[in-house]
């Protein structure tokens, strides 16, 4: 199944797109849950690029993310939050402002409680996972 939709044009308020990344990352998240063929290897192994989107945002499926290799923020938490939500452990999605060379940025990553992981920052080999990379469904 593949779900388009056309957001309002403009800056999405924080809590809008927590609501959506999270929809998104708990469907995915029941899919990975189910899976008996190990077609979802954790994040992490996987040698994933972050590749920041300047202009259009399209949130790549983990079977994209898989097939690309390269993601952005977004994409790394749908996946993430995915494997964390599937292994039972509590997480939310977090939205915060950062500044990019090309200017001020929404930017998302995780959270529970006050333990955060960015997974794109983990990709850059900027930050260490917070939770356990490998999980037992």
């Amino acid at each position: 199944m593949q779900f388009v939709a056309s957001l309002p044009s403009g800056k999405m308020s924080p809590s809008a797109v927590v609501a959506v990344l999270t929809a998104i990352a708990k469907c995915w998240g029941e899919v990975m849950r189910q899976d008996q063929t190990g077609a979802y290897p954790p994040l992490y192994s996987l040698g994933v690029v972050f590749t920041p989107e300047r202009k259009t945002e399209i949130w790549q499926s983990p079977p994209q993310l898989i097939d690309s290799r390269r993601g952005d923020c977004e994409d790394l938490v749908i996946y993430r939050f995915g494997e964390l939500y599937a292994a039972g452990l509590p997480v939310a999605v977090d939205c915060v402002f950062r500044e990019e060379p090309w200017g001020m940025r929404q930017h998302v990553r995780l959270k529970n409680g006050t333990t955060i992981e960015d997974p794109s920052l983990v990709v850059l080999g900027k930050a260490q996972p917070q939770w356990p990379v490998k999980l037992r469904r």
